[in-house]
């Protein structure tokens, strides 16, 4: 699949983590593809009111999910977190897209945390799909997407479903190579 359009690339915001987010839209800039970054911030979304008392390590926890929404359930976004650095045009990425899954991610091994605790204290979750949704690429139009409510995305519970792409078939779900999300660790 060629990618054709401008892309719109929805970054997450977290204000603790704002000089992360300024490496990740220059590291786009740089690469000058036909691209819009979007900053994600729950404020901007007048509909957001995700207000479980749910952990969130970032304000991006939840509000990666809107982007199908965002985009008017039209054509492809991209979604990263903030501190994601691009190496190559996201332009490339769609050489393994395909176009019958209706979200593509780095599907990475289990997750099993070192600690407890995440970043500022909150609790670390096992996920059989941690880190899945660091990068993804939202086919926005494809009919299982369109779950993707306000509604459906303020209220539906528990979050972490969200991160298992839960509101998904597996075979729905499609595999990036993991050059396309390299994860470092960091021990103390």
């Amino acid at each position: 699949m060629k990618y054709t359009s401008t892309l719109p690339i929805y970054i997450g915001y977290e204000e603790r983590e704002h000089e992360a987010y300024e490496v990740c839209a220059y590291s786009l800039t740089r690469l000058q593809g036909r691209h819009i970054r979007h900053q994600v911030k729950s404020k901007d979304i007048p509909e957001y009111a995700r207000g479980h008392g749910e952990p969130q390590s970032t304000d991006f926890t939840f509000t990666r999910f809107w982007v199908p929404y965002l985009s008017d359930f039209k054509g492809y976004s991209i979604f990263v977190d903030c501190d994601f650095l691009f190496l190559a045009s996201p332009e490339e990425i769609f050489a393994h897209i395909d176009e019958t899954k209706a979200v593509s991610v780095v599907q990475h091994p289990a997750y099993i945390p070192l600690s407890e605790m995440k970043m500022d204290g909150v609790p670390q979750h096992k996920s059989f799909r941690k880190n899945w949704a660091s990068l993804m690429v939202f086919n926005n139009a494809h009919e299982s997407n369109k779950i993707l409510t306000p509604i459906y995305l303020n209220d539906h519970m528990p979050g972490l479903d969200f991160h298992h792409l839960a509101w998904l078939d597996d075979d729905e779900i499609g595999s990036l190579p993991l050059e396309w999300n390299c994860l470092i660790s960091i021990t103390t």
